[in-house]
């Protein structure tokens, strides 16, 4: 599995076959067979981007080292049906996970074996390490949850939708499309199935800054529309975002600022609220020139179960031909959107 997360200081693990926010190739050995560890859980830290616990192998021995246990997101372990409340300090665990390159004693946990022998999954592409039971339901983050009923799916684009792991028209290589629209750098890099760190937004380094237009939109979390008044809102679950499209047939930005969502404008095609195109400038992302142009399209799908996405970035300041990108959402009946809580 390659997976690409966008923005605060850019960092895609193309060649890599697990998720996170981080460069898999500079952190953790995962051309390697995993390594299993077992201790005790002195500390749990259960927030985005990522869960992190501390344990202490060989507690009772003068070897006893302190381990720094780092896995996937609150948001993809919530859709997976894995809180905090499975493991607690104190409790003798056994856990899989690459081993880390920068430190010998850190871990990137995939698998979690509980006293009661229950295994725990913590990624949506893993599959169960050892004999029992299991928890993590994998499947919903893949698209499994649908909806059978048409007359019950979104009658319009307003609704909750989610990215499909593993579908590379959604989620990892759509990100990296529209990451590479803006910076033809990593497209090449890309190419080259190398590591990319690109310097694309200000803050490089620091991962809960919100990402700015049009990085924000590769996000693997779920987006939500809403109204409000004539506007339409645009909520994205990493970091809160929220994006105001003022639903208008002309695009007037002159008494706009600088933002990192921009001013944002709308028009509804066809009937029924089922497409908008959504014209965006005055973005705050210093890849970008003074007057590039974002245009996006929003469309239901057919079948109401899908939202198609297209977006073109613009410039006139510029030779170069458009940069044009696609990816999807898909509806899962009973999908919100939640509080991102990111914390290094």
């Amino acid at each position: 599995m390659n997976h690409y997360v966008l923005g605060m200081g850019l960092i895609l693990a193309l060649t890599t076959p697990t998720t996170a926010h981080h460069s898999w190739a500079t952190n953790y050995r995962t051309a390697e067979p995993q390594i299993e560890i077992t201790g005790i859980i002195t500390q749990i830290e259960w927030k985005n981007p990522h869960v992190r616990m501390q344990m202490t192998v060989d507690a009772d021995k003068p070897s006893a080292k302190s381990w720094s246990i780092e896995s996937t997101s609150v948001a993809q372990l919530s859709r997976m049906d894995v809180t905090p409340n499975l493991m607690k300090v104190g409790q003798t665990v056994k856990v899989a996970g690459y081993a880390g390159i920068q430190s010998s004693t850190s871990v990137y946990m995939m698998h979690l074996l509980l006293p009661d022998n229950r295994e725990v999954i913590f990624n949506y592409d893993a599959s169960p390490r050892w004999p029992g039971e299991h928890i993590g339901d994998t499947g919903k983050l893949a698209g499994s949850i649908v909806e059978p009923d048409i007359r019950k799916r979104p009658s319009s684009i307003f609704a909750v939708w989610n990215t499909i792991y593993g579908d590379p028209k959604s989620h990892a290589a759509a990100a990296q499309k529209i990451a590479a629209a803006i910076n033809p750098v990593i497209a090449n890099k890309a190419a080259a199935k190398t590591t990319v760190v690109a310097d694309v937004l200000p803050s490089a380094e620091t991962y809960c800054a919100p990402k700015a237009l049009p990085l924000a939109m590769g996000n693997p979390y779920p987006i939500q529309f809403e109204k409000s008044g004539k506007d339409v809102l645009l909520k994205l679950e990493e970091n809160d975002l929220v994006r105001t499209i003022h639903i208008s047939a002309t695009h007037d930005d002159s008494s706009a600022k600088l933002n990192i969502m921009g001013y944002s404008t709308g028009l509804w095609i066809g009937e029924g609220e089922k497409k908008l195109v959504v014209t965006t400038t005055k973005i705050d992302n210093k890849t970008l020139g003074a007057r590039t142009r974002l245009t996006e399209t929003f469309e239901l799908s057919a079948d109401r179960n899908r939202l198609d996405y297209t977006s073109t970035l613009s410039d006139p300041d510029k030779p170069s031909a458009p940069a044009t990108t696609s990816k999807y959402w898909q509806y899962s009946p009973g999908a919100t959107i939640q509080l991102y809580n990111c914390s290094l």
